[in-house]
């Protein structure tokens, strides 16, 4: 069964009773057969780039999917293939994709494991750069103006004085990490 035109559809397929009804109708038509639900969704394009969005936009159909699987086209003949469940752990599937059917192939498979390793080590990197860059600013930019500064720290590790200057605010990530080494902690004793 395929959900295309919400506006062909009565009912709100965000009302979990709607949802249900609907669901409940599907598999009485079925009997003990097998169900599959297609779901036509379109992709938000958010600050980060695309995401996958729910299926007709519902979070109670995207909640009753055994899994979901979402279709990117990333442009040169290539798709990324997301799938995602309720309680499971999906891939990620990179295809390249040319003008027949035959010529579908597998880049490369990432597992939600893979994934959230990947994010690990990223972040560790960053926070490790960060703290080098701090490091670096500490004994080489002592005693100069914050656009001295950004404009040394922009020769030694690349990208404009304007982005460094912001990263040197008080709400800058380096400018935070320099408050946070400043501040000392004591511990005083207990009044008795």
């Amino acid at each position: 069964m395929i959900f295309d035109h919400l506006s062909d559809m009565a009912g709100d397929f965000n009302s979990q009773a709607d949802v249900s009804t609907v669901f409940a109708a599907i598999r009485r038509a079925a009997g003990e057969a097998s169900i599959i639900v297609l779901a036509h969704s379109s992709t938000a394009v958010g600050q980060h780039g695309f995401s996958p969005a729910k299926p007709l936009g519902s979070t109670v159909i995207a909640a009753k999917a055994r899994w979901l699987l979402h279709v990117e086209d990333r442009g040169n003949g290539e798709r990324r293939l997301t799938t995602s469940g309720n309680g499971a752990r999906g891939e990620t599937i990179q295809l390249a994709v040319r003008s027949h059917v035959a010529d579908l192939s597998v880049l490369e498979v990432v597992t939600a494991e893979q994934k959230q390793e990947k994010r690990k080590m990223r972040s560790t990197k960053t926070l490790n750069n960060r703290a080098q860059q701090v490091e670096w600013y500490e004994q080489h930019c002592a005693g100069l103006s914050k656009a001295d500064a950004a404009k040394r720290l922009a020769e030694e590790f690349g990208g404009n004085a304007r982005t460094w200057q912001n990263h040197l605010s008080p709400s800058g990530w380096m400018g935070e990490m320099l408050a946070s080494r400043s501040h000392s902690l004591t511990v005083s004793p207990p009044n008795t």
